[in-house]
């Protein structure tokens, strides 16, 4: 069997054919991949600027990427503010609720007045007198 060799581009080392061929594929496909299509952009274009542009695609990508997760981590730690300044409301709503529970104050509930006590049995539907 005859092992061919091409001449590297710049004319310093000498490849095995099979391989060149094989890295121009793979970076044909690398390319087509990136720019979206089947290989067009490198016929239209020529292989420098399909790199070139193809440098200038992956970089906005990670930039864009950066952006979108420095905007998630941001509402998730907004989200997780708001989940704690919320389990702090209702903690408070409860001390308020039971301290009117146990001082006998009413409460307003959908616009009716409803006894404190009635909350805690259940009977929160039932309307009071306004005190």
């Amino acid at each position: 069997m005859i092992t061919k060799y091409v001449l590297e581009v710049d004319g310093s080392n000498w490849v095995r054919e099979e391989d060149y061929r094989r890295l121009e594929l793979n970076a044909g496909n690398l390319l087509a991949l990136i720019h979206r299509d089947g290989g067009h952009y490198i016929n239209d274009n020529g292989w420098d600027k399909a790199f070139s542009d193809a440098i200038n695609v992956v970089n906005q990508l990670r930039i864009d990427l950066d952006a979108i997760q420095y905007t998630y981590e941001s509402a998730l730690d907004e989200c997780q503010q708001r989940r704690l300044e919320t389990i702090a409301m209702v903690e408070q709503l409860k001390e308020e609720l039971n301290k009117a529970k146990t001082e006998g104050k009413y409460v307003i509930k959908n616009g009716k007045w409803i006894d404190a006590c009635n909350i805690y049995s259940g009977k929160e539907d039932a309307e009071e007198d306004k005190p």
